[in-house]
C-alpha cells in the first residue's frame, strides 16, 4: 500500500501531536513578538490606550504587517487539525513553509529583518524561537 504512488498517508496521531506542540510554540512566540513590537511602536507613536485599538493596529497598521506571516501559519495549523481528511503531506508542507519563513527566505526579507531585530533585543523571543525550531527539525 505504501508503495502505491496513489496512496495518501493520513495525518497520524504523532503528527497531530507535533502540530499541537508547534501550534502552542508559535502562539507563545507570536505573543512575545507582539508584546515587543507594541513597546517599540509606543516608543515612537505614544501609548496605545485600549486593547481594541491595539488589535486594530495589529490587523491594519503596516508596523505589525510582518507578524501576519506567523498568524497565518497558526491559522493554517488550526485548519489542518480540524480537517479530518488531512494528510501527512499537508503537515509536511506547513513545516517546510515555517522553516523557510524562519530562514528569512528571499521572498520575504522584511520578515527576516524584523524578526532578527526582535531576537537581538528580546531574550524571551530567543527561547521561544528555539522551542519552535526544535519542533521544526524533528524528522526534517
Amino acid at each position: 500500500m505504501a508503495d502505491d504512488p496513489t496512496f495518501i498517508s493520513p495525518l497520524t496521531e504523532p503528527a497531530r501531536g507535533r502540530l499541537r506542540d508547534l501550534h502552542a510554540g508559535l502562539l507563545r512566540l507570536h505573543k512575545i513578538l507582539l508584546d515587543d513590537e507594541r513597546i517599540a511602536y509606543e516608543k515612537i507613536h505614544g501609548r496605545v490606550e485600549t486593547s481594541g485599538r491595539f488589535l486594530n493596529l495589529v490587523m491594519y497598521d503596516q508596523w505589525f504587517d510582518w507578524l501576519h506571516r506567523i498568524s497565518e501559519m497558526i491559522v493554517q495549523i488550526d485548519e489542518l487539525m480540524e480537517n479530518e481528511e488531512a494528510t501527512l503531506d499537508d503537515a509536511y508542507k506547513i513545516l517546510a513553509a515555517l522553516r523557510g519563513l524562519f530562514r528569512a527566505a528571499p521572498e520575504d526579507p522584511a520578515f527576516g529583518a524584523r524578526y532578527r531585530a526582535v531576537l537581538q533585543r528580546e531574550p524571551a523571543a530567543v527561547l521561544a524561537h528555539a522551542d519552535v525550531q526544535q519542533i521544526l527539525v524533528l524528522d526534517s
